[in-house]
């Protein structure tokens, strides 16, 4: 996969998930998902500048919506997604890659679930 299909794919899986994110209304729901990134992006924190957490760290903290600062947060994670070290390797390694993966699956399945208690809810058959 080159650089542009990477660059595609990581502007694609963005905004899929602020679309999700923004479904989302349960307050538990958006704790969790804060939850699991926030520990994510602390994890892959030491490939950015030290600049740049302060940054990340003061936008997080301005920010007045939880669903703001969760989208942030998938920003900065998916930011070195399709970044190449100079030695031609990806910026995250195979465990950083397979640990972004598997917190945006839980997210994904976390969105789904409140879409699916919604609409049970909408058709009466939920609480």
């Amino acid at each position: 996969m080159n650089k542009n299909e990477l660059k595609q794919q990581k502007a694609e899986i963005r905004e899929a998930l602020h679309t999700k994110i923004e479904s989302l209304n349960d307050k538990d729901s958006l704790n969790s998902v804060f939850a699991i990134l926030n520990n994510l992006n602390e994890s892959l924190n030491h490939h950015d500048s030290r600049f740049e957490n302060i940054l990340d760290d003061f936008s997080l903290r301005i920010a007045k919506k939880e669903k703001d600062k969760i989208k942030r947060i998938i920003t900065d994670v998916l930011d070195d997604f399709d970044k190449i070290n100079r030695d031609g390797m990806p910026k995250y390694t195979y465990k950083e890659r397979e640990a972004v993966c598997n917190a945006l699956e839980q997210v994904n399945k976390i969105c789904d679930k409140n879409f699916w208690e919604k609409l049970l809810s909408v058709i009466g058959i939920g609480s």
